[in-house]
């Protein structure tokens, strides 16, 4: 079957397609998606906390996935068996170990989530875009996610960006995200305007342009 116009969401897919299906590869556009104008930053972490259920006195690491292989929560709770007790695991999805968890959460709430902790931790073995770490990015808050090929394009230099099977780099990587808070939440912040919706839009439009 011949397509004269497709679109993906990452040049990493556009290269599977090309490989496996023997695209043109000048039939292929990338548009990444973007995300909702619902996640932002807030102020008053305190409060946040509060009004979920969250101690005050841990670094929060947030977690959102599937409990899918590929998602690598061994990892997760590998990492979290190798930090000092200051550290607490936030889970949105199925519990690792004696996280807090969530689940069934609107927007409002994952927004909330986002917001009260201190970091993201992703360190998935295959993804096609990652939704979770520009969420993040859109809240102001810091990522740490693996170094494969779809996370690089998508992050840009605005994630801290480790091997997914090395224990020590992860854990290091959880270390350094902290001390270097401030600047990872200003990266990421800034990438994250080229998900806007605003942004998207109109590279959606010039495209539409394009093929009439």
């Amino acid at each position: 079957m011949k397509y004269d116009n497709i679109v993906t969401l990452t040049s990493h897919i556009k290269n599977q397609i090309i490989s496996e299906f023997n695209v043109n590869e000048k039939n292929i556009t990338v548009i990444p998606p973007y995300i909702p104008d619902s996640f932002f930053p807030l102020s008053g972490k305190e409060q946040l906390r509060k009004e979920l259920g969250l101690p005050l006195d841990k670094r929060l690491i947030l977690s959102i996935s599937s409990d899918q292989p590929r998602k690598n929560l061994q990892m997760v709770k590998r990492v979290m068996a190798n930090l000092d007790d200051s550290f607490k695991l936030v889970r949105v999805g199925t519990p690792i170990g004696d996280s807090i968890t969530f689940n069934n959460v609107d927007i409002v709430k994952l927004n909330k989530i986002y917001n009260a902790s201190d970091m993201l931790f992703l360190p998935t073995k295959e993804e096609g875009f990652g939704y979770p770490v520009v969420e993040a990015f859109s809240t102001g808050l810091p990522v740490l996610s693996s170094n494969i090929d779809v996370l690089k394009e998508v992050t840009n230099g605005a994630a801290l960006l480790i091997n997914p099977e090395e224990l020590k780099e992860n854990v290091e990587g959880v270390y350094s995200i902290m001390d270097n808070h401030e600047y990872y939440t200003k990266k990421g912040y800034e990438r994250a305007k080229y998900y806007s919706s605003s942004a998207v839009k109109k590279q959606l439009v010039s495209y539409y342009n394009s093929i009439q």
